[in-house]
């Protein structure tokens, strides 16, 4: 796509569909646009006002005390992370930029079990930056997790080099819990 974007909607979509058991459909007519279509089964109507049962894990069965890293620039991303870590039990600190995790870890006297952090920050800086400027702040080993949209092989293998799991987005929430398990 020549606007910016980086194609990566389409395959999200794909992903859905498969996930959903269906197909998205596409009728094009160049110069004049695109319709995607997808069919679904009918929901249940009574069942949908119904409010959804909350589930709620255990503090000795999720992670509970775990000390995260969180560094993401996009702070949609990083809230909803911050807030699915503290589901599961974990402490976890959230900041768009490394310095801001770095400081609020620091100030709080916290030192992360975990790093997750993007690959793409902004400013020209990635999660392998974060993860060694938290590392290094911090005696001993550390574990991470890099994640990101892009799916290139030359990403992948980077990781792959440095020993680091990459997830892709849209984050698959029981690899990452698997991961951390």
């Amino acid at each position: 796509a020549g606007d910016g974007s980086m194609g990566r909607g389409l395959s999200i979509v794909d992903r859905g569909a498969r996930l959903l058991g269906t197909r998205v459909d596409l009728v094009s007519s160049p110069g004049r646009g695109s319709t995607f279509s997808l069919e679904l089964p009918a929901g249940d109507v009574a069942a949908a006002a119904l409010p959804a049962p909350r589930v709620t894990l255990p503090p000795e069965t999720a992670f509970a005390g775990c000390c995260v890293a969180i560094v993401d620039d996009n702070e949609q991303v990083l809230r909803s992370m911050q807030r699915l870590l503290e589901g599961w039990g974990c402490r976890a600190v959230a900041g768009g930029t490394i310095e801001e995790a770095l400081s609020t870890l620091i100030d709080n006297d916290l030192v992360p079990q975990l790093i997750l952090a993007d690959y793409h920050l902004g400013g020209g800086r990635t999660g392998l930056d974060a993860i060694d400027e938290i590392a290094a702040e911090f005696p001993g080993p550390m574990a991470a997790v890099v994640l990101s949209s892009d799916t290139s092989p030359a990403l992948a293998g980077t990781m792959r080099a440095r020993g680091i799991p990459l997830l892709t987005k849209p984050l698959d929430v029981a690899r990452l819990r698997a991961l951390m398990q």
